[in-house]
């Protein structure tokens, strides 16, 4: 069911929720704490701390993300890259091809954490 604002149908929030928990990734997204009231005394200490530090200085560095493959090309590539520079984070855990050769995934990114998602609101 959608709602008329002004010249725009907008979609219901619980019906964007229930859409979000049909996807995947949007369910792993969607089970980690993104508000302060959610976080522990210690990860709201953490965040407070760095709050009011300029974003550059904060953002961790982005990640990449490939798919695990069953000849091993993707962990020889994780293996590689990291000799060549410890400055690019790369991983291959949580992604993968299943039979129909299409990337399905099973855990978080390497870089997602409750408290970036938290970092991320502000």
């Amino acid at each position: 069911v959608e709602e008329n604002i002004g010249n725009a149908l907008v979609p219901r929030q619980k019906d964007v929720e229930r859409q979000m928990m049909n996807d995947p990734i949007s369910k792993i997204v969607m089970q980690h704490n993104d508000e302060l009231e959610d976080l522990d005394a210690e990860e709201r200490d953490m965040l407070i701390s760095v709050a009011f530090t300029h974003p550059v200085l904060r953002d961790p560095k982005p990640s990449v993300w490939i798919p695990s493959d069953e000849i091993g090309v993707s962990d020889d590539e994780v293996r590689r890259t990291l000799e060549l520079s410890r400055d690019v984070a790369i991983d291959n855990r949580g992604a993968f091809f299943n039979k129909k050769l299409r990337v399905e995934v099973n855990k978080p990114p390497p870089d997602m954490s409750e408290f970036a998602l938290v970092m991320a609101e502000l």
